[in-house]
């Protein structure tokens, strides 16, 4: 977090921000890691055991969108994640709210809080032979990010956000779990541009 700031000190032009933009174009690329329990997965089935032990992926993803009057985001977006046998494929849309630190605390340079909540779909993906299934899983994500201005285009921040997000198995077991996912945690850095 320190270099962010420092990245954002570097680039700072304090006459160059201003707040005036009816409507903003946002494009970022993010990268992090997403953390669950709920990754873990075993399972007796009429063919044998089956089972996942991870709890966790690295994760890739782009998100794109609007801001209405320097404050409202609705966005939308796509992540990629790998770790161990799993691979995931996550899609969202949000809503969120942008509240500029920078304002309160002059000292800073330019800097935003950007507070979102939004529904979130996706697939889980096991990479092993004759494991089965898992149906698309729906849920939601709430999350803050920490952006710094550098300059009037470009972006660079660090993000967290919580996820609830459910696979149920497809097929039939006889003890142990009948789905996997649930909530979880992830988080990462971001950089993007505006325009």
């Amino acid at each position: 977090m320190i270099a962010l700031v420092l990245a954002a000190g570097l680039a700072w032009d304090s006459d160059e921000i201003t707040l005036t933009k009816p409507l903003e174009f946002i494009l970022d690329v993010r990268v992090g890691g997403w953390a669950s329990g709920g990754f873990e997965f075993e399972a007796l089935v009429p063919t044998g055991e089956r089972e996942i032990d991870g709890r966790a992926v690295w994760t890739a993803g782009v998100d794109a969108g609007v801001c209405l009057s320097d404050r409202w985001l609705i966005f939308g977006g796509g992540e990629y994640g790998i770790g161990g046998d799993l691979t995931l494929v996550t899609a969202h849309l949000s809503v969120g709210y942008r509240l500029y630190i920078s304002e309160m605390i002059h000292a800073l340079p330019p800097c935003r809080l950007e507070v979102s909540v939004g529904a979130l779909a996706g697939s889980l993906d096991v990479d092993k032979s004759d494991f089965g299934d898992f149906e698309r899983g729906f849920g939601v994500r709430a999350g803050v990010s920490l952006v710094f201005e550098l300059g009037r285009t470009f972006t660079l921040g660090g993000w967290v956000e919580g996820r609830y997000l459910r696979y149920e198995y497809e097929e039939e077991t006889i003890d142990g779990d009948d789905h996997a996912g649930g909530g979880g945690i992830a988080g990462g850095i971001t950089g993007g541009v505006r325009f």
